[in-house]
């Protein structure tokens, strides 16, 4: 082990005792114009650990006074979402409630729903049922499942991307939709839901003010995997001529060219 990882690992349990000391007895003793800062709130989300600290019931009892000071739709939701979903679906589902190794053939979310919607409320509950389901049908590669929860998910709550370590994280943005719409691309063969991600790729293209050659690239794909070859090889032509040095644009133009499947064979 390294030195600095070594320190690190030494003091980050202090760290964390005296981050939660100053939080309890200081922090969330000021006056409410005072603890509504960017500054603040972000202590508080650095070091929230577990359903257990004041932070949590903080954020969790304010959530739209503190998106709003952060100027974020979704900001808290990344927050505790994480930390419901780790104390009350992942213990049940893996080992060590992480490592991605399954304990269990059968989920029962129908109980995990109920008892966080008793714990919490059934927002709560919906989206962080949803999110699990997604990761586990993943995890099964049950793609079936996969892109229903997907869709679902983006409908319901808006468009995401995944991040290390498998978060969920709101960003309602043209990246994010089009991050859908290529999961979608890749894992389904239902045409209404490939139509379906078809018109989200529409919407990323419109709302940009210049072209853009990777999400052209996913426009053509779900185009050619629909059927509509002749459309999706102009599209795909645009990308490339948008960015003629990208390899996955350059062989996704050859693939549709020579008529091959340019999404992956299961």
């Amino acid at each position: 082990m390294k030195k600095s990882a070594f320190i690190l690992l030494c003091i980050l349990p202090s760290l964390l005792d005296v981050s939660k000391t100053y939080i309890d007895n200081y922090l969330l003793k000021q006056k409410e114009n005072e603890i509504y800062t960017p500054v603040n709130i972000q202590f508080l989300a650095d070091f929230l650990q577990s359903s257990r600290d004041n932070a949590f019931h903080f954020l969790y009892n304010h959530t739209d006074k503190i998106d709003m000071v952060m100027k974020t739709q979704g900001f808290t939701w990344n927050l505790i979402d994480p930390i419901i979903e780790r104390e009350e679906i992942n213990q049940r589902l893996y080992k060590d409630g992480h490592a991605f190794q399954a304990i269990t053939d059968k989920p029962d979310w129908t109980e995990m729903q109920h008892k966080i919607k008793s714990k919490y409320n059934s927002g709560y509950a919906d989206r962080v049922v949803l999110w699990a389901k997604i990761k586990w049908s993943e995890h099964k590669k049950d793609w079936t499942d996969y892109t229903k929860y997907v869709i679902e998910k983006v409908e319901k709550y808006g468009a995401y991307v995944k991040i290390f370590p498998y978060v969920s994280v709101a960003t309602f943005n043209t990246q994010s939709l089009n991050y859908c719409a290529w999961e979608i691309f890749t894992y389904s063969t239902n045409p209404q839901e490939l139509k379906k991600a078809l018109d989200w790729s529409d919407k990323v293209i419109k709302a940009l003010p210049e072209p853009n050659a990777n999400y052209l690239d996913t426009y053509a794909n779900l185009l050619y995997k629909l059927g509509r070859t002749e459309e999706a090889l102009n599209y795909e032509e645009k990308a490339f001529a948008l960015n003629p040095n990208a390899k996955d644009i350059i062989d996704n133009l050859a693939k549709i060219k020579r008529g091959e499947p340019t999404w992956p064979m299961k």
